[in-house]
């Protein structure tokens, strides 16, 4: 199933922070950290080493953390909390030129201070129709499902795994969504994140994001019909997350300074 998009209309979203670090120059993944209230953790895209970078909404770095992984291509990031553990996930999903076999799922308790190396548990997965190009992944904080979506000029696939299991896990393609745009390249979809309640998840591109519902009972959310919601320009931007009262949506781009951005969720 192809899911359909209408037009949402809020106030503008507005620049809140600038993050201007050395180390800190390709934010592909952000999420809002369970730990320290109104802190976000993000990490760089390919060729950085595997670690992650918390920060403040006054742009400053409060954190460094290593982790015990490879960075082959990290594209998008996940914090669930469940109980009272708070887990990160990092997606390794990356693929330009979509040879890889597999891709990873690096997951770990979220830090709580600096300095720290994080020893993580890794989710092996392979696609059901060949290697796919994605830089957006999110987990779902009521069933601990994951989902990628593709990077795809078009329609793009949903992927999910319903029970995830450390090791080989094989994805199944569950639907598609299709984001709207009169634009070239605009279409590709760059990050996507499951609010904490549990209710919406949001897709983003470069110039705007989708919004859909989680249904209660079956949790098939890419058969929703999807919200446009319009994000402030940014340089390259590639990620969102929710806030953890699942009341705004933060974005970030690439580049130095890392500009943060802020918009209301309907």
């Amino acid at each position: 199933m192809v899911s359909v998009l209408i037009a949402l209309s809020l106030a503008e979203p507005a620049l809140i922070a600038r993050v201007d670090d050395k180390d800190l120059t390709e934010s592909s993944g952000v999420a809002a950290s369970v730990f320290a209230p109104q802190e976000f953790w993000t990490h760089n895209d390919s060729g950085d080493k595997a670690r992650l970078f918390r920060f403040n909404l006054k742009g400053e770095i409060t954190a460094r953390v290593m982790v015990d992984a490879k960075a082959h291509d990290w594209e998008d990031m996940e914090i669930v909390r469940r109980g009272g553990s708070s887990t990160v996930y990092v997606a390794d999903i990356g693929d330009n030129s979509r040879r890889r076999k597999s891709v990873t799922i690096i997951a770990f308790p979220e830090p709580r201070g600096s300095g720290d190396v994080a020893k993580p548990t890794l989710y092996e997965l392979t696609y059901p129709d060949g290697p796919r190009d994605a830089e957006s992944f999110a987990v779902d904080p009521k069933t601990g499902a994951f989902y990628i979506v593709e990077k795809v000029n078009g329609p793009s696939g949903v992927y999910a795994l319903d029970k995830p299991k450390p090791g080989e896990n094989k994805l199944r393609r569950v639907g598609a969504i299709t984001t709207s745009s009169i634009v070239p390249m605009s279409k590709l979809t760059t990050g996507a994140s499951f609010s904490p309640d549990g209710k919406h998840v949001v897709v983003r591109g470069y110039l705007g994001a989708y919004l859909f519902a989680v249904p209660d009972k079956d949790r098939a959310w890419w058969k929703s019909t999807g919200s446009r919601l319009d994000l402030r320009p940014e340089r390259q931007g590639e990620a969102i997350c929710f806030s953890r009262d699942s009341r705004w949506l933060y974005t970030t781009s690439e580049g130095r300074p890392c500009e943060v951005s802020r918009v209301q969720v309907p």
